[in-house]
């Protein structure tokens, strides 16, 4: 069966305690890279060692939350694939891009990336303490993201099968971005 078959919503969005979103997002991002590196059993003390080196000054309880959060999301079995063998994350993208604005040759970097012979999965994460019901809900800044991603790995790999996909940590849920909007999104981008 194909991997995420359906988008799901799991559990209700967190408290974030005060701490900064863009702080959030940064901690919550390094946990997720990190730790996937190491066995199941040994994640949370990682985790926790991690924290107190990155965020030590953040009071216990809010550096508990954030192993919870990220552990949750690297156990669930529906991301399984997405800390797999097979994936890779942080990786870096090159290329030219054009749109209304101009050229655009910027890095981007993808959160997670699965590459296989017939498919490629594309997961950014979204650390938002809510988070949208529907990826059409979702802010357009992170649908034009996902499409940059989509439209540059089409020119790598033009005939393999691509699903995008919004990894919501405060769920933890997971949501594949329907094709048509990503081209729809894109479509907006890059019209002059």
């Amino acid at each position: 069966p194909a991997p995420f078959s359906a988008p799901s919503k799991i559990g209700e969005a967190k408290s974030h305690d005060g701490l900064a979103p863009q702080r959030r997002g940064i901690l919550l991002h390094r946990l997720l890279q990190e730790l996937s590196k190491f066995p199941a059993g040994l994640r949370n003390g990682e985790a926790t060692r991690f924290l107190a080196r990155a965020a030590g000054d953040l009071p216990d309880e809010t550096r508990a939350k954030l192993a919870a959060e990220s552990l949750a999301v690297l156990d669930h079995p529906e991301f399984a694939i997405l800390f797999g063998p097979q994936s890779r994350g942080e990786v870096e993208l090159f290329g030219r891009l054009f749109s209304s604005t101009g050229e655009d040759n910027r890095v981007r970097r993808i959160d997670r990336l699965v590459v296989t012979s017939e498919f490629i999965l594309i997961a950014d994460y979204k650390t938002d303490v809510q988070f949208s019901a529907r990826p059409e809900d979702a802010p357009e800044a992170y649908l034009v993201q996902l499409a940059r991603y989509r439209a540059l790995l089409g020119e790598w790999m033009p005939k393999r099968a691509m699903r995008a996909f919004l990894v919501w940590t405060a769920g933890p849920a997971i949501q594949e971005v329907p094709e048509r909007l990503l081209e729809d999104v894109w479509r907006r981008v890059t019209s002059l």
